[in-house]
Protein backbone atom coordinates (compact mmCIF):
# COMPACT_ATOMS: atom_id res chain seq x y z
CA UNK A 1 0.00 0.00 0.00
CA UNK A 2 1.71 3.47 -1.27
CA UNK A 3 2.02 5.73 1.79
CA UNK A 4 2.47 9.77 1.67
CA UNK A 5 5.85 9.91 3.88
CA UNK A 6 8.72 10.17 2.17
CA UNK A 7 11.61 7.89 4.05
CA UNK A 8 14.97 9.85 3.59
CA UNK A 9 13.52 13.20 4.63
CA UNK A 10 11.34 11.59 7.43
CA UNK A 11 14.58 9.76 8.73
CA UNK A 12 16.50 12.36 8.39
CA UNK A 13 14.09 14.59 10.56
CA UNK A 14 13.29 12.04 12.94
CA UNK A 15 17.22 11.74 13.76
CA UNK A 16 17.86 14.83 14.01
CA UNK A 17 14.67 15.88 16.51
CA UNK A 18 13.93 12.43 18.61
CA UNK A 19 17.49 10.28 17.92
CA UNK A 20 15.92 8.02 20.65
CA UNK A 21 12.39 7.43 19.57
CA UNK A 22 11.16 4.11 18.33
CA UNK A 23 8.62 3.38 15.43
CA UNK A 24 6.65 0.99 15.64
CA UNK A 25 4.35 -0.25 12.62
CA UNK A 26 1.59 1.88 11.34
CA UNK A 27 -1.89 -0.04 10.99
CA UNK A 28 -4.56 0.60 8.37
CA UNK A 29 -6.59 2.69 10.26
CA UNK A 30 -4.27 5.17 11.71
CA UNK A 31 -1.65 7.62 10.29
CA UNK A 32 1.61 6.10 8.39
CA UNK A 33 4.65 5.98 10.14
CA UNK A 34 7.63 7.63 8.16
CA UNK A 35 10.38 5.13 8.56
CA UNK A 36 7.53 2.70 6.93
CA UNK A 37 7.39 4.75 3.14
CA UNK A 38 10.21 3.92 1.15
CA UNK A 39 8.29 6.64 -1.84
CA UNK A 40 8.93 10.51 -1.71
CA UNK A 41 6.26 12.75 -1.66
CA UNK A 42 6.55 12.90 -5.50
CA UNK A 43 6.35 9.26 -6.11
CA UNK A 44 2.81 9.26 -3.92
CA UNK A 45 0.81 10.86 -6.14
CA UNK A 46 -2.78 9.70 -6.24
CA UNK A 47 -3.92 7.62 -9.96
CA UNK A 48 -6.49 10.62 -10.62
CA UNK A 49 -5.44 13.00 -13.44
CA UNK A 50 -7.01 15.87 -11.78
CA UNK A 51 -5.14 15.43 -8.48
CA UNK A 52 -3.19 19.01 -8.88
CA UNK A 53 -6.32 20.92 -10.62
CA UNK A 54 -6.49 23.64 -7.93
CA UNK A 55 -9.47 25.17 -10.12
CA UNK A 56 -12.12 22.34 -8.80
CA UNK A 57 -13.22 19.64 -6.47
CA UNK A 58 -10.49 19.16 -3.89
CA UNK A 59 -11.95 15.65 -2.66
CA UNK A 60 -13.17 12.53 -4.08
CA UNK A 61 -14.37 9.45 -3.17
CA UNK A 62 -10.79 7.68 -3.44
CA UNK A 63 -7.09 8.83 -3.52
CA UNK A 64 -6.27 5.17 -4.23
CA UNK A 65 -4.69 5.03 -0.85
CA UNK A 66 -7.09 3.59 2.00
CA UNK A 67 -5.18 5.38 4.69
CA UNK A 68 -5.22 8.23 3.12
CA UNK A 69 -8.54 8.48 2.43
CA UNK A 70 -9.67 7.83 5.65
CA UNK A 71 -6.98 9.89 7.65
CA UNK A 72 -7.12 12.96 4.87
CA UNK A 73 -10.84 12.15 4.49
CA UNK A 74 -10.11 11.79 0.27
CA UNK A 75 -8.33 15.07 0.04
CA UNK A 76 -6.22 14.28 -2.77
CA UNK A 77 -2.72 15.00 -1.91
CA UNK A 78 -0.10 16.69 -3.46
CA UNK A 79 -2.59 19.58 -3.81
CA UNK A 80 -0.26 21.34 -6.41
CA UNK A 81 2.52 19.07 -8.69
CA UNK A 82 5.42 21.73 -8.27
CA UNK A 83 5.87 23.22 -4.68
CA UNK A 84 4.07 26.56 -4.18
CA UNK A 85 5.27 28.88 -2.05
CA UNK A 86 3.29 31.76 0.20
CA UNK A 87 4.21 34.52 2.55
CA UNK A 88 2.70 34.50 5.77
CA UNK A 89 2.66 37.23 8.11
CA UNK A 90 2.71 35.98 12.07
CA UNK A 91 2.87 37.44 15.36
CA UNK A 92 6.03 35.45 17.30
CA UNK A 93 5.81 35.87 21.07
CA UNK A 94 6.37 31.85 22.39
CA UNK A 95 9.12 32.14 24.52
CA UNK A 96 8.84 28.90 24.40
CA UNK A 97 10.16 28.55 20.85
CA UNK A 98 12.91 30.24 21.80
CA UNK A 99 13.77 28.24 24.53
CA UNK A 100 14.05 25.50 22.26
CA UNK A 101 16.25 27.79 19.88
CA UNK A 102 13.45 26.78 16.83
CA UNK A 103 10.89 28.46 14.70
CA UNK A 104 7.74 27.04 13.38
CA UNK A 105 9.09 25.79 10.27
CA UNK A 106 11.28 23.48 12.26
CA UNK A 107 8.93 21.29 13.91
CA UNK A 108 7.71 17.73 12.43
CA UNK A 109 4.89 18.16 11.79
CA UNK A 110 4.70 21.37 9.95
CA UNK A 111 7.50 19.74 7.99
CA UNK A 112 5.69 16.41 6.94
CA UNK A 113 2.57 18.48 6.21
CA UNK A 114 5.06 20.03 3.64
CA UNK A 115 5.73 17.21 2.21
CA UNK A 116 1.91 15.61 1.93
CA UNK A 117 0.94 19.50 0.13
CA UNK A 118 3.80 20.67 -1.76
CA UNK A 119 2.84 24.21 -0.17
CA UNK A 120 6.12 25.87 1.40
CA UNK A 121 5.51 28.70 3.93
CA UNK A 122 7.47 31.73 3.83
CA UNK A 123 7.14 33.17 7.07
CA UNK A 124 7.49 36.57 8.31
CA UNK A 125 7.53 36.76 11.70
CA UNK A 126 7.00 39.78 13.98
CA UNK A 127 6.88 40.42 17.77
CA UNK A 128 5.12 43.54 17.74
CA UNK A 129 2.23 42.42 15.79
CA UNK A 130 -0.60 45.37 15.94
CA UNK A 131 2.41 48.06 15.00
CA UNK A 132 3.91 45.82 12.15
CA UNK A 133 0.70 44.66 10.78
CA UNK A 134 -0.69 48.62 10.27
CA UNK A 135 2.83 49.56 9.13
CA UNK A 136 2.36 46.55 6.17
CA UNK A 137 -1.05 47.92 5.52
CA UNK A 138 0.17 51.49 4.97
CA UNK A 139 2.94 50.01 2.84
CA UNK A 140 0.65 48.49 0.50
CA UNK A 141 3.09 45.52 0.33
CA UNK A 142 1.39 42.75 1.47
CA UNK A 143 1.78 39.20 2.13
CA UNK A 144 -0.34 36.42 0.60
CA UNK A 145 -1.56 35.34 4.02
CA UNK A 146 -1.78 36.62 7.67
CA UNK A 147 -2.51 35.21 11.24
CA UNK A 148 -2.52 36.12 15.05
CA UNK A 149 -3.94 35.68 17.96
CA UNK A 150 -4.33 39.17 18.83
CA UNK A 151 -7.93 40.49 19.07
CA UNK A 152 -7.81 43.31 16.80
CA UNK A 153 -7.74 42.01 13.63
CA UNK A 154 -10.61 40.45 14.22
CA UNK A 155 -14.30 42.07 14.12
CA UNK A 156 -14.61 45.35 12.75
CA UNK A 157 -10.80 45.61 11.33
CA UNK A 158 -11.29 42.46 9.34
CA UNK A 159 -13.88 43.63 7.91
CA UNK A 160 -12.73 47.14 7.65
CA UNK A 161 -10.07 45.35 5.71
CA UNK A 162 -12.14 43.67 3.52
CA UNK A 163 -14.25 46.97 2.94
CA UNK A 164 -11.06 48.29 1.18
CA UNK A 165 -9.79 46.06 -0.62
CA UNK A 166 -7.04 44.62 1.46
CA UNK A 167 -7.99 41.25 2.51
CA UNK A 168 -10.34 38.87 0.34
CA UNK A 169 -14.17 38.08 0.84
CA UNK A 170 -13.56 34.24 1.21
CA UNK A 171 -17.38 33.17 0.95
CA UNK A 172 -17.36 31.93 -2.53
CA UNK A 173 -13.50 30.23 -1.94
CA UNK A 174 -14.53 28.58 1.34
CA UNK A 175 -17.36 27.04 -0.33
CA UNK A 176 -15.67 25.23 -3.38
CA UNK A 177 -12.34 25.26 -1.65
CA UNK A 178 -12.59 24.15 1.86
CA UNK A 179 -15.50 21.81 2.19
CA UNK A 180 -13.88 20.46 5.79
CA UNK A 181 -13.13 23.38 7.39
CA UNK A 182 -17.23 24.67 6.06
CA UNK A 183 -18.71 21.14 7.29
CA UNK A 184 -17.29 21.94 10.70
CA UNK A 185 -18.56 25.46 10.87
CA UNK A 186 -21.84 25.04 9.69
CA UNK A 187 -22.04 21.69 12.33
CA UNK A 188 -22.82 24.65 15.16
CA UNK A 189 -24.74 27.56 14.82
CA UNK A 190 -22.83 29.75 16.95
CA UNK A 191 -19.79 28.29 15.16
CA UNK A 192 -21.57 29.19 11.67
CA UNK A 193 -22.28 33.06 13.28
CA UNK A 194 -18.73 33.64 14.75
CA UNK A 195 -16.86 32.67 11.59
CA UNK A 196 -18.76 35.25 9.63
CA UNK A 197 -19.62 38.76 9.42
CA UNK A 198 -22.90 40.65 9.86
CA UNK A 199 -23.37 41.26 6.13
CA UNK A 200 -22.77 36.76 5.57
CA UNK A 201 -19.22 37.22 4.53
CA UNK A 202 -16.62 34.63 5.43
CA UNK A 203 -13.47 36.92 5.70
CA UNK A 204 -11.21 35.10 7.94
CA UNK A 205 -10.94 31.31 8.52
CA UNK A 206 -10.95 30.11 12.29
CA UNK A 207 -9.21 27.80 14.46
CA UNK A 208 -12.36 26.14 15.58
CA UNK A 209 -12.26 23.34 18.66
CA UNK A 210 -13.68 20.00 18.14
CA UNK A 211 -15.00 18.59 20.81
CA UNK A 212 -16.17 21.44 22.79
CA UNK A 213 -14.01 23.16 25.47
CA UNK A 214 -15.05 22.73 28.62
CA UNK A 215 -14.14 25.13 31.73
CA UNK A 216 -10.42 25.36 31.77
CA UNK A 217 -9.76 26.70 35.05
CA UNK A 218 -11.86 27.89 37.98
CA UNK A 219 -11.53 26.90 42.07
CA UNK A 220 -9.50 24.68 43.67
CA UNK A 221 -9.84 23.42 47.09
CA UNK A 222 -6.82 21.88 49.37
CA UNK A 223 -8.66 18.01 49.38
CA UNK A 224 -6.84 17.34 52.30
CA UNK A 225 -8.33 20.42 54.17
CA UNK A 226 -12.15 20.26 52.84
CA UNK A 227 -11.97 16.17 54.17
CA UNK A 228 -10.60 17.44 58.04
CA UNK A 229 -13.00 19.88 57.82
CA UNK A 230 -15.86 17.47 57.26
CA UNK A 231 -18.56 19.72 56.03
CA UNK A 232 -19.46 17.93 52.80
CA UNK A 233 -19.85 19.08 49.53
CA UNK A 234 -18.55 22.82 48.46
CA UNK A 235 -21.63 24.05 46.36
CA UNK A 236 -23.27 26.96 47.66
CA UNK A 237 -21.65 30.53 49.27
CA UNK A 238 -22.67 29.41 52.38
CA UNK A 239 -20.88 26.43 51.92
CA UNK A 240 -17.67 28.53 51.07
CA UNK A 241 -17.91 30.58 53.84
CA UNK A 242 -18.01 27.90 56.34
CA UNK A 243 -14.89 25.94 55.09
CA UNK A 244 -13.17 29.27 55.31
CA UNK A 245 -13.92 30.18 58.47
CA UNK A 246 -12.78 26.23 59.42
CA UNK A 247 -9.64 27.10 57.73
CA UNK A 248 -9.24 29.98 58.94
CA UNK A 249 -9.43 28.81 62.51
CA UNK A 250 -7.50 25.89 61.96
CA UNK A 251 -5.02 26.57 59.19
CA UNK A 252 -3.52 29.68 60.15
CA UNK A 253 -0.95 31.44 58.85
CA UNK A 254 -1.98 32.21 55.38
CA UNK A 255 -1.17 34.12 52.34
CA UNK A 256 -4.46 34.51 51.96
CA UNK A 257 -7.45 32.02 53.08
CA UNK A 258 -8.94 32.47 49.21
CA UNK A 259 -7.13 33.66 46.45
CA UNK A 260 -8.88 35.61 43.61
CA UNK A 261 -6.70 34.91 40.42
CA UNK A 262 -6.06 37.21 37.73
CA UNK A 263 -9.04 38.65 37.82
CA UNK A 264 -8.79 40.00 40.80
CA UNK A 265 -12.23 41.67 42.17
CA UNK A 266 -14.10 40.81 39.48
CA UNK A 267 -14.01 37.12 39.72
CA UNK A 268 -15.85 35.88 37.07
CA UNK A 269 -17.09 32.06 39.29
CA UNK A 270 -17.96 34.23 42.41
CA UNK A 271 -20.22 36.28 39.79
CA UNK A 272 -21.72 33.85 38.22
CA UNK A 273 -23.94 32.47 40.89
CA UNK A 274 -25.27 36.12 40.94
CA UNK A 275 -26.12 35.60 37.46
CA UNK A 276 -23.70 37.87 36.65
CA UNK A 277 -20.42 38.44 34.22
CA UNK A 278 -17.81 41.12 34.83
CA UNK A 279 -19.39 43.10 31.94
CA UNK A 280 -22.09 41.87 29.95
CA UNK A 281 -25.07 39.46 29.82
CA UNK A 282 -27.67 39.30 27.84
CA UNK A 283 -31.11 38.72 29.65
CA UNK A 284 -34.37 38.09 27.38
CA UNK A 285 -32.70 39.44 24.49
CA UNK A 286 -31.59 42.49 26.35
CA UNK A 287 -28.37 43.86 26.53
CA UNK A 288 -27.40 44.38 30.44
CA UNK A 289 -24.29 45.49 31.97
CA UNK A 290 -23.45 43.64 34.91
CA UNK A 291 -22.01 46.21 37.62
CA UNK A 292 -25.35 48.57 37.17
CA UNK A 293 -27.57 45.24 38.13
CA UNK A 294 -29.29 45.19 41.22
CA UNK A 295 -26.94 41.86 42.00
CA UNK A 296 -23.62 43.21 41.59
CA UNK A 297 -24.53 44.74 44.94
CA UNK A 298 -25.28 41.53 46.83
CA UNK A 299 -21.54 40.52 45.39
CA UNK A 300 -19.89 43.40 46.59
CA UNK A 301 -21.16 43.10 49.89
CA UNK A 302 -19.99 39.18 50.31
CA UNK A 303 -16.27 40.35 48.88
CA UNK A 304 -16.88 43.20 51.81
CA UNK A 305 -17.68 40.91 54.26
CA UNK A 306 -15.14 38.10 53.30
CA UNK A 307 -12.76 40.68 53.69
CA UNK A 308 -13.98 41.64 57.21
CA UNK A 309 -13.73 37.95 58.48
CA UNK A 310 -10.38 37.82 56.79
CA UNK A 311 -11.30 35.49 54.43
CA UNK A 312 -9.47 37.65 51.46
CA UNK A 313 -6.55 39.98 52.06
CA UNK A 314 -5.76 43.45 50.92
CA UNK A 315 -3.00 41.60 48.25
CA UNK A 316 -6.06 40.33 46.03
CA UNK A 317 -7.72 44.09 45.88
CA UNK A 318 -3.83 45.63 45.38
CA UNK A 319 -2.92 43.67 42.38
CA UNK A 320 -0.32 42.04 44.17
CA UNK A 321 0.54 38.48 42.94
CA UNK A 322 0.78 35.58 45.51
CA UNK A 323 3.68 33.17 45.03
CA UNK A 324 2.61 30.25 43.27
CA UNK A 325 4.65 28.32 45.80
CA UNK A 326 3.39 30.14 48.67
CA UNK A 327 -0.35 29.20 48.13
CA UNK A 328 0.92 25.63 47.56
CA UNK A 329 2.56 24.85 50.86
CA UNK A 330 -0.65 25.90 52.92
CA UNK A 331 -0.92 29.64 52.03
CA UNK A 332 -4.20 29.25 50.98
CA UNK A 333 -7.50 27.12 51.35
CA UNK A 334 -9.06 27.99 48.11
CA UNK A 335 -7.57 29.29 45.01
CA UNK A 336 -8.43 29.95 41.00
CA UNK A 337 -6.01 27.25 39.10
CA UNK A 338 -5.92 25.37 35.81
CA UNK A 339 -6.31 21.38 35.82
CA UNK A 340 -2.68 20.74 34.75
CA UNK A 341 -1.74 22.40 37.66
CA UNK A 342 -2.27 20.14 40.26
CA UNK A 343 0.74 17.65 40.13
CA UNK A 344 3.18 21.28 40.50
CA UNK A 345 1.26 22.21 43.21
CA UNK A 346 1.24 19.04 45.01
CA UNK A 347 4.93 19.08 44.40
CA UNK A 348 5.87 22.26 45.65
CA UNK A 349 3.75 21.96 48.72
CA UNK A 350 6.14 19.39 50.10
CA UNK A 351 3.58 17.88 51.85
CA UNK A 352 2.94 14.32 51.06
CA UNK A 353 -0.51 14.45 52.29
CA UNK A 354 -0.77 17.80 50.26
CA UNK A 355 -3.75 17.10 47.66
CA UNK A 356 -6.07 19.56 45.76
CA UNK A 357 -9.51 19.23 44.50
CA UNK A 358 -11.85 21.11 42.05
CA UNK A 359 -14.63 22.86 43.77
CA UNK A 360 -18.46 23.67 42.21
CA UNK A 361 -18.57 27.52 41.13
CA UNK A 362 -20.56 28.70 44.01
CA UNK A 363 -24.61 29.17 43.84
CA UNK A 364 -27.28 30.38 46.24
CA UNK A 365 -29.14 27.56 47.12
CA UNK A 366 -27.49 23.86 46.70
CA UNK A 367 -29.52 22.69 43.15
CA UNK A 368 -29.37 25.90 41.41
CA UNK A 369 -27.78 26.03 38.23
CA UNK A 370 -24.93 28.81 36.82
CA UNK A 371 -26.41 30.16 33.94
CA UNK A 372 -23.41 32.10 32.82
CA UNK A 373 -20.24 31.37 31.31
CA UNK A 374 -17.31 31.34 32.95
CA UNK A 375 -13.32 30.37 31.50
CA UNK A 376 -15.35 27.87 29.05
CA UNK A 377 -15.88 27.59 25.14
CA UNK A 378 -19.66 27.02 25.49
CA UNK A 379 -20.69 30.21 24.10
CA UNK A 380 -18.16 29.78 21.44
CA UNK A 381 -15.70 26.95 19.70
CA UNK A 382 -13.31 29.57 18.63
CA UNK A 383 -9.96 29.89 19.55
CA UNK A 384 -9.22 33.37 19.19
CA UNK A 385 -7.09 32.77 15.90
CA UNK A 386 -8.49 33.34 12.61
CA UNK A 387 -5.98 33.43 9.19
CA UNK A 388 -6.83 35.82 6.23
CA UNK A 389 -5.70 36.36 2.60
CA UNK A 390 -4.55 39.41 0.92
CA UNK A 391 -6.04 40.88 -2.32
CA UNK A 392 -2.67 40.62 -3.93
CA UNK A 393 -2.29 36.71 -3.58
CA UNK A 394 -2.01 35.15 -6.63
CA UNK A 395 -3.20 31.70 -6.00
CA UNK A 396 -5.88 32.05 -2.95
CA UNK A 397 -7.49 28.90 -4.42
CA UNK A 398 -4.64 26.87 -3.29
CA UNK A 399 -4.07 28.58 0.03
CA UNK A 400 -7.74 27.99 0.95
CA UNK A 401 -7.03 24.26 -0.08
CA UNK A 402 -4.09 24.21 2.40
CA UNK A 403 -6.03 25.64 5.29
CA UNK A 404 -8.56 23.21 4.99
CA UNK A 405 -6.09 20.53 4.57
CA UNK A 406 -5.37 21.07 8.56
CA UNK A 407 -9.22 20.59 9.28
CA UNK A 408 -9.15 16.90 7.93
CA UNK A 409 -8.13 14.33 10.65
CA UNK A 410 -5.18 13.77 9.54
CA UNK A 411 -4.12 17.31 9.03
CA UNK A 412 -5.09 18.11 12.58
CA UNK A 413 -3.38 15.19 14.03
CA UNK A 414 -0.08 16.80 12.44
CA UNK A 415 -1.04 20.31 13.83
CA UNK A 416 -1.98 19.02 17.11
CA UNK A 417 0.24 15.83 17.88
CA UNK A 418 2.89 15.51 15.15
CA UNK A 419 3.61 12.14 14.21
CA UNK A 420 2.78 8.99 15.09
CA UNK A 421 5.15 6.66 16.48
CA UNK A 422 7.30 9.29 17.02
CA UNK A 423 5.23 12.36 19.60
CA UNK A 424 2.26 10.07 20.31
CA UNK A 425 0.93 6.73 19.70
CA UNK A 426 -3.39 5.98 19.53
CA UNK A 427 -4.77 4.42 22.79
CA UNK A 428 -6.29 1.53 23.52
CA UNK A 429 -9.66 3.38 23.27
CA UNK A 430 -8.00 4.70 19.56
CA UNK A 431 -7.69 8.13 21.04
CA UNK A 432 -3.94 10.00 19.89
CA UNK A 433 -2.20 10.30 23.18
CA UNK A 434 1.69 11.85 23.53
CA UNK A 435 4.57 9.86 23.58
CA UNK A 436 7.64 9.91 26.26
CA UNK A 437 9.10 11.66 24.10
CA UNK A 438 6.75 14.56 24.72
CA UNK A 439 5.87 13.74 28.13
CA UNK A 440 8.87 12.86 29.74
CA UNK A 441 11.45 14.84 27.07
CA UNK A 442 15.18 13.62 28.29
CA UNK A 443 16.40 16.84 28.04
CA UNK A 444 13.91 17.77 31.03
CA UNK A 445 12.22 20.24 29.17
CA UNK A 446 8.26 20.10 30.14
CA UNK A 447 5.69 19.03 28.00
CA UNK A 448 3.68 21.69 26.85
CA UNK A 449 7.19 23.00 25.78
CA UNK A 450 8.72 19.99 24.05
CA UNK A 451 5.73 19.31 21.79
CA UNK A 452 6.61 22.63 19.57
CA UNK A 453 9.23 20.18 18.37
CA UNK A 454 6.32 18.05 16.49
CA UNK A 455 3.01 19.90 16.63
CA UNK A 456 2.37 22.93 13.98
CA UNK A 457 -0.69 24.63 15.97
CA UNK A 458 -0.01 28.35 15.10
CA UNK A 459 -2.57 28.58 12.13
CA UNK A 460 -6.55 27.97 12.46
CA UNK A 461 -7.18 24.76 12.05
CA UNK A 462 -9.69 21.77 14.01
CA UNK A 463 -8.47 21.75 17.31
CA UNK A 464 -8.85 19.03 19.86
CA UNK A 465 -8.08 20.46 23.18
CA UNK A 466 -8.07 17.03 24.76
CA UNK A 467 -4.42 16.61 23.75
CA UNK A 468 -3.62 18.90 26.51
CA UNK A 469 -5.35 16.33 28.83
CA UNK A 470 -5.23 12.71 27.82
CA UNK A 471 -2.76 10.54 29.30
CA UNK A 472 -1.09 13.83 31.12
CA UNK A 473 -2.83 14.66 33.76
CA UNK A 474 -4.07 13.25 36.88
CA UNK A 475 -7.09 11.76 38.54
CA UNK A 476 -7.93 14.92 40.26
CA UNK A 477 -7.01 17.03 37.51
CA UNK A 478 -9.38 15.35 34.75
CA UNK A 479 -12.42 15.35 37.49
CA UNK A 480 -12.34 19.41 37.78
CA UNK A 481 -13.90 19.52 33.96
CA UNK A 482 -17.09 17.86 35.09
CA UNK A 483 -16.97 19.31 38.87
CA UNK A 484 -16.58 22.45 37.34
CA UNK A 485 -19.59 22.46 34.44
CA UNK A 486 -21.53 19.78 36.43
CA UNK A 487 -24.18 22.78 37.06
CA UNK A 488 -24.04 24.95 34.15
CA UNK A 489 -26.41 25.64 32.05
CA UNK A 490 -25.49 28.11 29.16
CA UNK A 491 -28.36 30.80 29.46
CA UNK A 492 -27.21 34.19 29.96
CA UNK A 493 -23.66 34.59 27.81
CA UNK A 494 -22.95 37.75 25.90
CA UNK A 495 -21.37 36.93 22.66
CA UNK A 496 -17.93 37.20 22.41
CA UNK A 497 -17.76 37.79 18.55
CA UNK A 498 -20.52 40.62 17.84
CA UNK A 499 -18.86 43.25 15.82
CA UNK A 500 -19.24 46.88 15.95
CA UNK A 501 -18.83 49.29 13.27
CA UNK A 502 -15.78 51.52 13.30
CA UNK A 503 -17.84 54.19 14.43
CA UNK A 504 -19.07 52.49 17.19
CA UNK A 505 -15.84 50.34 18.13
CA UNK A 506 -13.98 53.88 18.37
CA UNK A 507 -16.76 55.47 20.66
CA UNK A 508 -17.53 52.21 23.14
CA UNK A 509 -13.66 52.27 23.73
CA UNK A 510 -13.76 55.91 24.82
CA UNK A 511 -16.66 54.91 27.16
CA UNK A 512 -15.20 51.74 28.64
CA UNK A 513 -11.95 52.92 29.39
CA UNK A 514 -12.67 55.24 31.88
CA UNK A 515 -15.84 53.05 33.14
CA UNK A 516 -13.72 50.31 33.36
CA UNK A 517 -10.62 52.80 35.74
CA UNK A 518 -13.86 53.79 37.47
CA UNK A 519 -15.62 50.11 38.62
CA UNK A 520 -12.12 48.67 39.50
CA UNK A 521 -10.55 51.47 41.24
CA UNK A 522 -14.11 51.80 43.65
CA UNK A 523 -14.69 48.39 44.01
CA UNK A 524 -11.66 47.56 45.74
CA UNK A 525 -12.08 50.51 47.86
CA UNK A 526 -15.69 49.33 49.00
CA UNK A 527 -14.76 46.05 49.83
CA UNK A 528 -11.78 46.68 51.74
CA UNK A 529 -13.99 49.49 53.42
CA UNK A 530 -12.22 52.62 52.44
CA UNK A 531 -15.71 53.36 50.70
CA UNK A 532 -18.89 52.98 53.25
CA UNK A 533 -21.56 50.67 51.28
CA UNK A 534 -24.18 53.41 52.20
CA UNK A 535 -22.52 55.10 49.36
CA UNK A 536 -23.74 52.20 46.57
CA UNK A 537 -26.11 55.00 45.13
CA UNK A 538 -23.59 57.69 44.46
CA UNK A 539 -21.14 55.36 43.04
CA UNK A 540 -24.10 53.73 40.74
CA UNK A 541 -25.42 57.43 39.48
CA UNK A 542 -21.85 57.89 38.08
CA UNK A 543 -21.93 55.26 35.68
CA UNK A 544 -24.94 57.35 34.40
CA UNK A 545 -22.82 60.42 34.04
CA UNK A 546 -19.93 58.35 32.50
CA UNK A 547 -22.53 57.49 29.40
CA UNK A 548 -23.17 53.82 30.45
CA UNK A 549 -26.53 54.00 28.14
CA UNK A 550 -24.57 55.06 24.80
CA UNK A 551 -21.84 52.09 25.13
CA UNK A 552 -25.29 49.86 26.08
CA UNK A 553 -26.74 50.97 22.97
CA UNK A 554 -23.93 49.84 20.90
CA UNK A 555 -23.99 46.34 22.35
CA UNK A 556 -27.63 46.04 21.81
CA UNK A 557 -27.13 47.29 18.21
CA UNK A 558 -24.41 44.69 17.88
CA UNK A 559 -26.21 42.16 19.54
CA UNK A 560 -28.97 42.24 17.47
CA UNK A 561 -26.87 41.96 14.01
CA UNK A 562 -25.03 39.02 15.57
CA UNK A 563 -28.15 37.13 16.09
CA UNK A 564 -29.85 38.09 12.11
CA UNK A 565 -26.68 36.73 10.72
Amino acid sequence: MKRFFGLLLALTLLLSLCACASTPAATDTKEPTPAEDTNTPEQDTTTDDKTNDTTGDTTGDTTGDAVADDLYEGVKLPLTDETVTFTYFRNYIDSNYNQLQMDFDDALGFQVAEQLTNVHIDWQLVTDFDTQFNLMVASGDYPDAASSWTASTFGVQLNVLEDNGVVLDLTDLIETYAPHYQALRLSDESVRRDTMTDDGKLVGIYNIEDPVHVSWMGPVARKDWVEEWGGGTIETYDDWENYLQWSVDNKQPYSSPFVLGADGIMNSYLLAGFDLYIDWIVRDGQVVYCPTDPAFKDFVTLLHDWHEKGFITDANFSGTRIPFDDYACGGAAMMTAMPSWFDMLEGLSGDDQATFTAVQCPVKNRGDKRIVEDRCSWETRLEGLAAYIFADCENPELLVQWHDFFFTRGGSLLADYGVEGVSYEFDENGDPVFSEAVTNAPDGIAFNTTWLRYIFDQIPHRYDWLREVRGIMNEDGLACYDIWDGNFENQLTFPQYISRTPEEGEEYASIMSDINTYLEENVSKMCMGDIPMSEWDNFIAKFDQMNIDRAREIQQAAYDRYIAR
